[in-house]
């Protein structure tokens, strides 16, 4: 009986889904990996700042995103990227995978997605579902959506 209790209680703090078990939809991504908690987000010169790891897939190509339950200030070394009508920020002059968008109410997001010309199709929609998802979860909540369409 102790062994079953243990083995549905791993399950349900497992929260990974098999690749390929999900649809092959060209227009979804789709959340694989996480949360895995972490400290020391990367991109950013050395810190210890505690964060909340998600893993997705688009085309086989997987994009890491870092939820900071708080507000990263802005550098200005930092280069404004924009992305429909949100804006995100390039964090490195010299690598274009890292982009940090900051949100008014506390918290913070960093993607690390290949520079590709559909990166915006993803980028936009992403970070407008994890914004509503937070406002609307619970404050220990991780705010990762199990998948979104591109647009």
């Amino acid at each position: 009986m102790d062994q079953l209790l243990a083995q549905r209680v791993e399950q349900k703090s497992e929260k990974r889904t098999d690749p390929k078990a999900m649809p092959t939809d060209e227009k979804r991504v789709v959340f694989v990996e996480g949360p895995i908690l972490g400290r020391g987000i990367p991109y950013l010169s050395v810190n210890a700042i505690p964060y909340e790891l998600g893993r997705y897939q688009y085309q086989g190509i997987s994009i890491d995103v870092y939820f900071i339950r708080r507000s990263i200030p802005l550098l200005e070394s930092w280069i404004p990227v924009r992305c429909g009508g949100s804006n995100f920020y390039q964090v490195k002059p010299d690598s274009s995978l890292a982009l940090m968008a900051i949100s008014p109410n506390g918290f913070s997001v960093l993607f690390v997605i290949p520079a590709e010309p559909w990166r915006c199709q993803i980028l936009e929609p992403l970070w407008n579902r994890i914004s509503n998802l937070y406002q609307n979860l619970g404050s220990n909540e991780p705010p990762f959506p199990a998948f979104i369409e591109t647009r």
